[in-house]
């Protein structure tokens, strides 16, 4: 059974994968980077991605980060994650309508209170008026929109590397100038490959977590590959910790 640890060849032949990471942590990176490394040797790679080289210095790693520039992605990426924006977007602009509605009623009513009499005194009480009626037949204006409205997308406050986490971004969704608006934010966490090592990467997030508050965490992960425990029993494992797991197949 290969060593999860050891490097067995090359120049660092017999050296533990920390003892490689003190001295020269660049040869990891390359030798994380080889596609017959990482097909041979399978767990050792692992080891190395998750605890011997950082993420940020994997290849691999680097080509799953640098999707979420696209909002497409990020868009997908969140609804694998279980962003159910289609559902929340109906209740938000069933909700818009139901409130422009009544406030319209209400400001025709107050529009009523300030109607002008005709006196010379007259004039800031029109001012009043018109601007109740002003208001009152914008909301009126926007409750057809609201009925065909259809949401827009946008990215916000994307960062990388922050504090750790290896993307943060919020997914924005609106319409009728923001008469609907809803967002929702991601801490990701990236992970190539994850194997029987998986424990060590929930002790990672584990000590992310209360950098932001204990908010639900995503594992982005590219290839599950431990046989002691299913894919499933690994996806319900970090559930337990509002880890959520997102294969990147799932996102493509």
């Amino acid at each position: 059974m290969e060593d999860d640890k050891i490097i067995p060849f090359g120049k660092h032949k017999g050296r533990s994968v920390e003892e490689v990471e003190a001295i020269e942590p660049q040869y990891l990176e390359w030798l994380s980077g080889q596609p017959w490394f990482r097909d041979k040797y399978v767990v050792l790679h692992q080891t190395i991605i998750n605890h011997g080289s950082e993420p940020s210095d994997t290849p691999e790693h680097n080509a799953m980060q640098v999707k979420f520039l696209e909002n497409d992605y990020c868009f997908r990426f969140a609804s694998v994650a279980g962003f159910d924006w289609e559902t929340k977007f109906e209740e938000r602009r069933l909700k818009a309508i139901d409130d422009q509605g009544r406030e319209a009623i209400k400001l025709r009513k107050e529009a009523e209170s300030y109607r002008p009499t005709g006196h010379s005194t007259d004039g800031w009480v029109k001012k009043m008026f018109d601007e109740n009626t002003g208001k009152a037949v914008a909301a009126e204006q926007s409750i057809p929109l609201l009925k065909e409205a259809k949401p827009e997308f946008g990215v916000v406050n994307r960062v990388f590397e922050h504090q750790g986490i290896d993307v943060r971004f919020g997914t924005v969704v609106s319409a009728v100038k923001s008469l609907i608006y809803f967002d929702r934010f991601f801490n990701v966490e990236i992970k190539p490959v994850v194997g029987d090592d998986y424990p060590a990467v929930l002790r990672q997030i584990r000590r992310l977590q209360p950098r932001y508050g204990n908010l639900e965490f995503h594992l982005l992960v590219g290839r599950y590959t431990g046989t002691g425990a299913t894919r499933e029993q690994f996806v319900a494992t970090m559930k337990t910790a509002d880890v959520t797991v997102v294969f990147a197949e799932d996102v493509q």
